[in-house]
């Protein structure tokens, strides 16, 4: 069940605490209902995501940086204004080549990255 709903159907990023993921990584969970989540991510450069898979769909955006992005073995350099696509249950990863900002839509919301 998702948790505080009402209370997150706007959010500025400044006001959005960040959430260390790991060495590297922060992340800011904007807005959520019980299908959809946006979420803001801070990469340093030189951080390697780590390959993994989730059951639903992944849309993201390349704010700031530039990254190499592998979907299902197939490697492709983002830059700024570059938009993706992750099918559900794909193998994924990113490598940050330059300190990043990107926005992601999951489809479903993540219970892990409510706040």
């Amino acid at each position: 069940m998702v948790r505080d709903f009402v209370a997150r159907l706007l959010a500025a990023l400044p006001d959005v605490q960040a959430v260390p993921m790991r060495e590297g990584i922060e992340r800011r969970t904007l807005v959520y209902g019980k299908e959809l989540m946006l979420v803001h991510w801070t990469i340093r450069a030189g951080t390697v995501f780590g390959a993994h898979t989730h059951p639903f769909e992944q849309a993201g955006y390349l704010l700031k940086g530039r990254m190499q992005l592998i979907v299902g073995g197939e490697s492709s350099e983002l830059s700024p204004g570059s938009a993706y696509l992750v099918p559900a249950g794909v193998e994924h990863d990113a490598v940050a080549e330059s300190d990043m900002e990107i926005l992601d839509v999951f489809a479903h919301t993540r219970e892990e990255y409510l706040p």
